[in-house]
């Protein structure tokens, strides 16, 4: 179920961190 997915928090934390460093990495790439 989706919303039982999206409703736990250690996804949302480790989508979170992987977004983060995943926008960290862009940004030292295009600097």
């Amino acid at each position: 179920d989706i919303a039982q997915v999206l409703g736990t928090e250690g996804f949302w934390k480790n989508w979170l961190e992987l977004a983060l460093k995943y926008q960290g990495c862009l940004h030292f790439l295009t600097k």
